[in-house]
């Protein structure tokens, strides 16, 4: 598949040099586009001798360049592109498997913090957002929920108030650390007033941006044992409900802005209470642990499992709809009767279940779980062992998460798209679509309202750049369901920020390996879409 990429990449690369040998090198700028286009994409998909040739040229040329130097730079790419055969192995520094630990959301003014913190956490393993302003990070922490936000003092005090408590209301998670770091000297009354409004951390200067990163890299790894210990079950291990307090206004919220589509289903052990009365209380708490156990080696890692109390459990099933739920539930039934089977106990064993799957027409995740509650009754009522679904429910075909590619390099289109079409996304279809340039793309109406979509907008292109393409997609149409990863060639950090106040939702160095490609574009659609 590579030398697949690499033929269509030389082919078109050749076009363009013999246009630029008929024009005699004269425009600097497609000059500078065609080298660009060789450094960017010529490194990503295994062409490296030819890459750093090109970004050798991009800083030995300028626009006084004589035609004739530009001349040789090009001959001397051509020469190496027809040589150049093997894909070589890349050596970049991000390197992230891809679930990635945590997200987190990097709030400052200043250009170079952003993108030095950005790349050092990101090479522990941490996805970071960038926000330069306060509209801009508190939209990100409404879309992303990150697992912690970093704001410089300056971004967190407006006059007299912090916006620490607003931050953590708009994540929905009293939970969420929000670290404060601080541009000048900090007297201790200023100090005090960032605790007081919620700040986890408050780091003064002088400090240093490994400093930081630490900080942050070390909070990140102690705050999931502190969650796990306020929202676990101490008997059973499944969620208990707080976790459901914490979970229900961001589900909820999610669910009324995105469409994203979920379940229940509500569970009682049958006879519970006479094995508690006949065997003691030790011999039920038993059977709730063997329960728990088991139906967490069969559920899937996006789906929740809640002790209501006693015997009574709900599963919160992301991305599936009714019929499927029904379906999963007595899978668990008839798992769970073979496990209870082995063990040869001297009373019956097993649960009866009630579903039902959340639509535009409910008002609350508690209109939802009634339902279910409703539903279960109906199953006791039916001879328990059973699983019903609440009636009236319509099932919904698997929607399309919508890709467009927007870059003139025909090459990298491809690669990219065919990147995408491997992704797994539960309870999504993906869907690709290459545009050429900025204008192909507005040339007609391709957004539609209710569809999910993710946009990947190369920054160099002939005609509309990419800065003008992001501004025209962000002031034309809604951010909610349009993710947009910008892919650039360029380190400027003036650059990438510019794009980052644009409205981009992250961007990708080029040259980058596809794993890396993969594992960005998963994390964003399932923290957004």
């Amino acid at each position: 598949m590579v030398k697949q990429y690499q033929k269509t990449f030389i082919e078109n690369i050749k076009n363009q040099y013999e246009y630029l040998e008929q024009k005699q090198y004269k425009d600097f700028d497609e000059m500078y586009r065609w080298l660009h286009t060789i450094k960017g994409t010529g490194a990503t998909i295994g062409l490296g001798q030819a890459a750093e040739m090109a970004e050798e040229a991009m800083r030995a040329l300028s626009a006084e360049a004589p035609g004739e130097a530009r001349k040789v730079h090009a001959r001397k790419i051509m020469n190496m592109l027809r040589e150049e055969h093997e894909p070589e192995k890349l050596s970049i520094s991000y390197d992230t498997s891809e679930e990635e630990s945590s997200f987190v959301l990097l709030g400052h003014t200043s250009l170079h913090v952003l993108y030095e913190v950005k790349e050092q956490l990101e090479t522990l393993g941490h996805h970071v957002l960038l926000a330069s302003d306060r509209r801009k990070l508190m939209e990100k922490i409404e879309e992303f929920h990150p697992e912690m936000v970093l704001i410089s003092e300056d971004l967190a005090v407006r006059g007299n108030r912090t916006i620490i408590k607003r931050i953590k209301d708009a994540a929905r998670d009293v939970l969420l650390p929000v670290v404060v770091f601080c541009n000048g000297g900090i007297d201790s009354e200023r100090a005090d007033k960032l605790y007081e409004d919620g700040a986890s951390f408050v780091i003064k200067p002088p400090y240093s941006t490994i400093e930081m990163v630490q900080v942050i890299h070390r909070h990140l790894e102690w705050q999931a044992p502190m969650k796990e210990a306020l929202t676990v079950d101490e008997l059973t291990g499944a969620y208990n409900r707080k976790m459901l307090e914490l979970e229900e206004a961001r589900l909820w919220a999610e669910f009324k802005r995105s469409g994203k589509p979920f379940s229940v289903a509500l569970t009682d052990l049958d006879h519970f209470k006479q094995i508690n009365d006949s065997y003691g209380h030790e011999e039920g708490d038993q059977v709730l642990k063997w329960f728990v156990g088991h139906m967490f080696s069969q559920k899937r890692p996006s789906d929740h499992l809640i002790r209501l109390g006693g015997d009574e459990f709900l599963f919160i099933f992301q991305q599936t709809f009714s019929e499927e739920t029904e379906n999963i539930m007595k899978r668990l039934q008839h798992s769970f009767a073979d496990f209870v089977s082995e063990r040869r106990l001297p009373y019956r064993l097993g649960f009866t279940a009630g579903t039902s799957t959340a639509t535009a027409n409910h008002a609350s995740l508690q209109e939802v779980i009634n339902e279910a509650d409703a539903a279960m009754l109906e199953a006791k009522d039916s001879g328990r062992n059973a699983v019903v679904s609440y009636s009236g429910e319509t099932i919904i075909d698997l929607p399309y998460i919508n890709v467009f590619i927007i870059d003139d390099d025909e090459a990298m289109a491809s690669f990219v798209a065919d990147q995408f079409l491997q992704l797994n996304i539960a309870r999504y279809r993906i869907r690709t679509i290459h545009f050429s340039s900025g204008e192909a793309f507005f040339e007609k109406e391709n957004y539609e309202r209710g569809q999910r979509y993710f946009v990947v907008l190369d920054v160099t292109m002939p005609g509309m750049d990419g800065f003008a393409v992001l501004e025209k997609l962000r002031g034309k149409y809604p951010s909610s369901n349009m993710i947009i990863l910008m892919l650039t060639g360029n380190r400027n950090e003036e650059d990438i920020v510019h794009a980052l106040e644009l409205g981009a939702d992250d961007y990708l160095m080029k040259p980058f390996r596809k794993e890396e490609l993969v594992a960005r574009a998963k994390r964003l659609i399932q923290r957004v879409l």
